[in-house]
């Protein structure tokens, strides 16, 4: 019995025993790992400025249009909107907070300030996108 005990304590037991205890874990992990990243649906990868894809096609011989926002535009805070909607519409140049051209970019933090905003312009919407942004013209 004693002898048993001894094997049982050993150096390279211990070492088996643990090994296979960390393949086992590991094993599980990965399974585990597995079967919830196959789960999850593919997160599909947006282009920069992809909120103001459907703008583009109404914007093709403008030169200039107006980026109407209440969000804060300062270098800490800013999420890059602006560049991204720069960079989706080019070569159409935005201005930032400008509202004398007759085209203006509506993209405001709640719907409310849009439709105040359009009233005070007196636009109307030509387009609109499904992320909130709003394309509107000025009437005469």
């Amino acid at each position: 019995m004693n002898n048993l005990v001894k094997k049982c304590l050993s150096l390279e037991c211990l070492i088996a025993v643990t090994s296979l205890a960390m393949i086992g874990l590991t094993s599980f992990y990965l399974l585990a790992n597995y079967m919830v990243k196959s789960r999850q649906p593919d997160t599909p990868i947006y282009e920069p400025g992809t909120q103001f894809a459907t703008f583009k096609e109404k914007l093709k011989d403008v030169n200039a249009i107006g980026y109407l926002t209440n969000k804060d535009m300062s270098e800490e805070k800013n999420d890059g909107t602006f560049l991204q909607a720069q960079y989706m519409l080019a070569p159409t140049v935005l201005e930032l907070n400008e509202t004398h051209p007759n085209l203006n970019i509506l993209d405001y933090t709640s719907p409310v300030y849009t439709v105040f905003t359009m009233r005070s312009l007196r636009s109307k919407p030509i387009a609109s996108s499904p992320y909130g942004p709003v394309l509107a013209e000025k009437q005469p």
